[in-house]
């Protein structure tokens, strides 16, 4: 059996970008019924550890995303708070941690 080849700078951000579009594609559906929300609770999951290798402009484009949803869901809170911290330095921000309400 032969070793998995390392993907191509290339390669990666296409996969990258492939993330990004299935998670803004799934945060557009308007009325989202119990599979949809699962699909994108495993996409989000599944994106969480590649937001800190993410290009500025696709992490700007996946903080609009998921800033212009109407899921009610935890998980997308979580995530763009992770979103939020990559991003933060790029715009000379420093990292907050974000306030918990009562």
């Amino acid at each position: 059996m032969s070793a998995k080849p390392t993907p191509t700078k290339n390669e990666q951000l296409q996969g990258q970008t492939l993330a990004i579009r299935a998670i803004e594609s799934t945060l557009k559906i308007a009325v989202a019924n119990d599979h949809d929300k699962r699909f994108l609770v495993a996409t989000l999951k599944q994106a969480r550890p590649i937001i800190p290798t993410l290009p500025p402009g696709l992490l700007v484009r996946l903080y609009g995303a998921v800033c212009e949803s109407d899921f009610p869901d935890s998980s997308l809170v979580d995530f763009r708070y992770a979103v939020q911290a990559c991003l933060a330095p790029f715009l000379g921000i420093m990292k907050s941690q974000p306030t918990k309400s009562a």
